[in-house]
């Protein structure tokens, strides 16, 4: 792993310790990924930093038809997603036209159904109209659904669509009002999750309805901020200034104790408070258990739930799902091969009763075996055709949506979305077809070789950095791993004494005494065969980050919420 080390602008860190105020250490993180100007209105002052949403190329149009329909008394149909994006998405555009006294009903499909608006649900829509006026609306997703809109619109039923992904290339943007920065000519606002597009649409609404029809004035619309907040975090959106703004809007409202749903989050997991990193590893993975597990509804119903006993009652069913995820993911990775060095796109069959772990278990293997990966499994298509679906995920440098969209319009895969990272695919079930993408792939990804992984070090620290203010400090900003990755620091000349109290004997434990004499016990959790080979030296370079514990470690004696060095890396000094 080779080491960049970071340079800063000692001016412009002095600056920001005395400005915001903070230690050093949030300084250098601050002046090394953001403008000037941008840390002192995200920490004092987000709001300024969210931009106009009339920008949003199709919203104003979008948001006249909601009007419209919600004044006609047309019954509302929204159509969200089971991931955390498309739960939280769905909840807020259900409550909001709720709260305007809108009939919405949300659906939120099982994994089974498949990604997006389905042909299955508009057939049932269709069955029920009888006589009423209804408005289907999606929310994270819908953008890609030309079949299905069409058939609702060959029925009078009126389609809304307003979601993140990219439109098909072929098919382009479907003929009904449509928000989707991403589709959009402009692009503003592509770095908003499904629930941030979403808050827009609701938030321009409000305020047509403010101006044009007297609605009165509230707070109405910063509820529903720490739902776009999670979903941010939870869709693994870019960290660019709005999307920092708010989250951190919505970390201050949960932390003041202003929603129910959170004060229940803290409660259960027994929290003083909660930041960007309790979203993304543990608010964010229990919720996204539920769609995995085929229990999209028992995430709906926490959302959707005004009595606190209830949400605790179903936290406790949705810790028991996640768990079961955890091990049913395990027991999977446990009986996976090494791919060929010729396999140059990791394909894995999974059964299909656990397809709900096929994105987690895709993102490991690429990123053990440092080439895309592909989990899929049998499913049938809308039309009935039996098909396989899968998930997708690349690795650092490949595209892989653009290869999976040339493969769509040559008639190898069926059908491909998602983003460059990650994407859903279904393949015609059929040899032929299957043998002509392993094909391809291997052509196309002819040159790929494994890349030697490169650490971003902000500065070096000693073991008196290691602080709860410090920890505290950087937790301030939300982080993601290019616009703004979460800080990692080094120490020098670290004096150490290697042992292997731990059954697992890969786990390394280290009694360390940094160069200003000050002594720690580091643990690096499979890390003792990474020491071997630097040639277990007892000097040494150490790069990691700040943070707790995390639980009681009796083997060393470590308490869960003692600071420590979590490490990342080590060489001989």
């Amino acid at each position: 792993m080779q080491w960049k080390i970071k340079r800063h602008n000692e001016l412009t860190v002095r600056h920001l310790m005395k400005a915001i105020p903070c230690g050093r250490l949030l300084a250098e993180v601050l002046e090394s990924r953001m403008t000037p100007g941008i840390p002192e209105k995200l920490l004092h002052d987000p709001k300024s930093l969210l931009e106009n949403p009339y920008d949003i190329e199709g919203i104003e149009e979008v948001a006249r038809q909601i009007i419209k329909a919600v004044c006609d008394s047309h019954f509302l149909y929204i159509y969200a997603d089971y991931d955390v994006d498309g739960l939280t998405s769905g909840y807020i555009m259900s409550k909001f036209l709720g709260e305007l006294g809108g009939k919405a009903v949300v659906h939120f499909p099982e994994r089974t159904e498949g990604y997006g608006l389905s042909m299955e649900f508009c057939k049932e829509v269709v069955e029920s109209k009888e006589s009423r006026a209804i408005t289907v609306i999606t929310v994270d997703n819908g953008i890609a659904k030309h079949d299905e809109i069409n058939f609702l619109k060959e029925h009078d039923i009126n389609v809304i669509v307003t979601d993140h992904h990219e439109a098909d290339k072929v098919s382009g943007i479907p003929n009904v009002p449509v928000c989707d920065p991403k589709a959009s000519k402009n692009k503003v606002g592509e770095h908003l999750c499904g629930a941030g597009v979403a808050w827009k649409v609701c938030s321009v609404v409000e305020d047509i309805l403010e101006r044009e029809y007297g609605l009165e004035k509230t707070d109405r619309m910063s509820r529903y901020i720490p739902y776009v907040a999670l979903g941010t975090v939870a869709d693994v959106m870019p960290m660019v200034p709005e999307n920092m703004a708010l989250i951190n809007l919505g970390l201050y409202i949960i932390n003041e104790r202003k929603s129910l749903l959170f004060n229940c989050f803290m409660k259960y997991l027994q929290k003083e408070y909660i930041n960007a990193e309790t979203f993304a590893w543990e608010l964010a993975p229990m919720l996204n258990a539920c769609g995995r597990m085929g229990e999209t509804r028992t995430g709906a119903n926490l959302l959707l739930s005004d009595s606190q006993d209830e949400i605790l009652e179903t936290l406790k069913e949705i810790d028991d799902l996640n768990y079961k995820r955890k091990k049913q993911q395990n027991d999977f990775m446990a009986g996976i091969e090494e791919p060929s060095n010729e396999d140059k796109i990791a394909l894995i069959e999974l059964d299909k009763n656990s397809s709900g772990i096929a994105g987690p278990v895709a993102g490991r293997i690429a990123e053990t075996y440092q080439r895309p990966a592909i989990v899929y499994h049998e499913a049938y298509d809308s039309d009935g055709e039996p098909v396989y679906k899968g998930s997708v995920r690349s690795v650092l440098g490949i595209d892989i949506l653009s290869f999976l969209k040339r493969e769509q319009e040559r008639g190898v895969i069926k059908q491909a979305g998602g983003h460059a990272g990650a994407a859903g695919i279904t393949f015609y079930r059929s040899d032929s077809k299957m043998a002509q993408f392993i094909e391809d792939a291997r052509t196309a990804l002819k040159d790929l070789k494994p890349i030697e992984k490169t650490i971003t070090l902000d500065s070096e620290v000693t073991f008196k950095d290691l602080t709860t203010d410090n920890m505290d400090e950087l937790a301030l900003i939300p982080y993601d791993k290019s616009i703004c990755p979460a800080p990692n620091f080094y120490m020098k000349d670290v004096v150490v004494t290697a042992k292997q109290p731990f059954k697992n004997k890969d786990h390394l434990v280290l009694e360390a005494k940094d160069k200003e004499g000050k002594k720690l016990t580091l643990v690096g959790w499979g890390m003792f065969p990474d020491y071997a080979k630097i040639g277990k030296p007892e000097k040494m370079d150490i790069a990691g980050s700040i943070s707790t514990v995390g639980f009681n470690d009796f083997t060393t004696k470590r308490k869960k919420d003692d600071i420590t060095f979590r490490i990342i890396d080590m060489k001989a000094s």
